[in-house]
């Protein structure tokens, strides 16, 4: 349940970045308000060092907090909800009573009740600040022995005397920040809250360990577990830890692969079958700026599809490395994500209605190339691009084999089953969502299989993508041996030869180069029909040669293009070349 002090974008969605650590304020609540605004501000003014247990990394983390008022009645319900992002991470108390007589018969029962909910609930994050104003210039009389701010330590805080605070005459504004006393009570504060947020942290992740080891019995859930799991991912994120926020995911990624892979060998968990069920939506819906409680939902009931799920985990990781600069990352983790996915599938045997899988992996190739398109600085662009044409080039041997599947490559005549297999993919392309990016992909697909044209429109120009972001970064070899020969099969079947050939000799001369016979042989072998049909008498005769002397080739092989190349010859001489 989330705390009204904290905006979402929407009844539906959570954003995390719109949140900050909860604090909550009692006693004199006008003092407080007075403060409230400088307070904040101090705060998140400087970076403070976080040494978390267990050799963890030192981080340096900026205090973003939000106060609100101590409620009594929610107290009972924070405590015992797994929400670590709007629970309150520490309760304050504030007072500036400097007469004793008053605290004697007034505050001193006010603090009582207030400390009684925090023993009551196990509440130890707590601290008392104890406001002092005095006028320096008025004020001659000596301070009495025991102040107010004694008795309340001894009180209240005599085994915790961190946990009560004092400060003289606070500022009003942040200008006049910089007097000692504010120094000291604001770095105090700072480090109380890192506290409370290391023994929350730690007994979080000990009530996870406890749950993962429980894996074994037939009622457990992951998708319970991921939840779970997820609630640290978010309460780190909320810190501004993004590394860390994007470990936890990684954790879960893993453990959620493991899990596939032993059910090939053993017992598939009970929660496990509910992903097995026919692929019915291959939608792909990737960096959402907000998280949707949809999903999550879906996730807890356990109604979300494999690749659903899948495209939910990548983007919470997406978005963590975007937030943290580190766009190649998104890059570089883009293509191992599409083929663990489509392994997943073939893994758990779930049935894919024919092209299904390949429409969701061109979606999500789009809309991972969008996001680029954000990227602004030139240096991250570079880093982005040596793993961009690797996708590029996954996109078009899936377009080629859905053009193969709906009869839309050239020369094809597309019959009226392959016309109902192009409906049946566009209705599972619906997504439900409003991100541009996934709305624009599903658009973009669907105008591509709608004709021959626009196919064959769409696979040149991704193609011609493909190959100058290789070239782009000098992988020449990957250019025209992988991009180049499926441009020359696209090529065999439109009829144009000239390009095809011209694909292929460029191919050849790298295979050549690089000595790779059987690649020489079967791209020879392609050539020697693309000389003959142009009518290159030289190169017909020339590449019959290479065949009928490479030992790669058996002799049945050999003896016809030797027999070939002699008719050729013979041809050529007569003048009957045809």
């Amino acid at each position: 349940m989330m705390s009204a002090a904290n905006p979402v974008r929407g009844v539906d969605t959570l954003r995390i970045s719109d949140h900050k650590p909860l604090i909550t304020y009692a006693g004199d609540k006008e003092l407080f308000e007075n403060l409230k605004v400088v307070l904040s501000q101090s705060l998140s003014q400087e970076s403070i060092e976080w040494r978390r247990q267990y050799g963890r990394p030192m981080k340096m983390i900026t205090l973003s907090t939000e106060f609100v008022p101590f409620n009594k009645d929610a107290v009972a319900e924070q405590i015992s909800s797994r929400n670590l992002v709007s629970r309150p991470i520490m309760h304050t108390f504030w007072t500036q009573c400097l007469d004793m007589e008053v605290y004697k018969s007034l505050l001193r029962d006010e603090i009582d009740k207030w400390m009684n909910e925090m023993n009551k609930h196990n509440i130890i994050d707590w601290v008392i600040v104890v406001v002092e104003t005095y006028d320096l210039r008025k004020h001659n009389k000596l301070l009495p022995r025991t102040t107010v701010f004694d008795k309340i330590k001894s009180d209240f805080a005599e085994k915790k005397a961190d946990r009560c605070l004092s400060v003289i005459n606070p500022p009003k504004s942040e200008v006049r920040c910089g007097s000692s006393a504010w120094r000291a009570l604001i770095t105090n504060v700072r480090l109380l809250i890192l506290s409370a947020f290391d023994r929350l942290f730690l007994k979080y992740e000990d009530n996870i360990r406890n749950y993962r080891e429980q894996r074994n019995d037939p009622s457990w859930s992951f998708c319970k577990y991921f939840l779970y799991q997820e609630e640290l991912a978010f309460a780190l994120e909320m810190l501004g830890l993004h590394d860390e926020a994007l470990i936890q995911y990684d954790e879960l990624d893993a453990m959620f692969t493991q899990f596939i892979l032993n059910s090939q060998v053993g017992n598939v968990p009970q929660w496990l079958t509910k992903f097995q069920g026919a692929l019915e939506r291959w939608s792909a819906v990737l960096f959402m700026e907000n998280i949707s409680r949809k999903q999550r939902e879906a996730i807890k009931s356990r109604q979300l599809s494999l690749l659903e799920f899948r495209c939910y985990l990548f983007s919470r990781q997406a978005s963590l490395l975007m937030a943290a600069s580190k766009p190649w990352h998104v890059a570089e983790r883009a293509l191992m994500f599409l083929h663990q996915s489509v392994s997943d599938l073939k893994t758990l045997e779930i049935e894919c209605p024919q092209g299904s899988v390949a429409c969701w992996v061109l979606q999500c190739c789009a809309q991972i190339l969008v996001i680029y398109q954000s990227v602004k600085k030139p240096e991250l662009l570079e880093e982005c691009s040596h793993h961009t044409a690797p996708l590029l080039y996954y996109s078009l041997k899936k377009l080629f084999e859905l053009g193969e599947l709906c009869g839309l490559l050239p020369g094809s005549v597309q019959t009226t089953e392959q016309l109902h297999t192009v409906q049946v993919l566009c209705s599972g392309m619906q997504s439900g969502h409003d991100l541009s990016a996934a709305t624009e992909s599903v658009a973009t697909l669907k105008t591509t299989l709608s004709s021959s044209e626009h196919f064959s429109k769409h696979y040149l120009d991704l193609a011609e993508l493909a190959i100058s972001t290789y070239k782009h970064n000098k992988l020449m070899r990957c250019a025209h041996s992988l991009v180049g020969l499926q441009l020359a099969k696209f090529y065999t079947l439109s009829g144009d030869t000239t390009k095809r050939t011209m694909f292929l000799v460029q191919a050849l001369k790298l295979f050549e180069q690089d000595n790779w016979k059987l690649l020489i042989v079967q791209t020879n072998l392609e050539l020697v029909k693309c000389f003959k049909k142009i009518g290159n008498v030289d190169q017909f005769v020339k590449t019959c040669l290479q065949l009928a002397s490479s030992s790669e080739c058996n002799m049945q092989v050999r003896q016809d293009h030797f027999d070939q190349m002699l008719s050729m010859i013979q041809d050529s001489k007569t003048g009957n070349i045809k």
